[in-house]
């Protein structure tokens, strides 16, 4: 089986570069919507370590998602 294909417009970048990408992309969809009073309810904001969590406590993304965030 093949692996999936890359949008085109991201084809370019390594894996690693489309996560961050996509991270940043949540990151600051999320904040925006909090801004104006819409947040995700399943998200929560941990300001010290500036990422989201889940509401489970699980890591769900930041601004500069790294590996190692757990």
């Amino acid at each position: 089986m093949d692996p999936p294909k890359k949008p085109p417009l991201v084809g370019h970048l390594s894996d690693r570069d489309r996560r961050r990408r996509a991270a940043e992309t949540l990151y600051g969809s999320e904040m925006f919507m909090r801004s104006v009073g819409h947040p995700d309810p399943a998200l929560v904001y941990d300001a010290e370590g500036d990422l989201f969590r889940f509401r489970d406590g699980r890591f769900a993304f930041s601004r500069e998602w790294r590996t190692g965030h757990s």
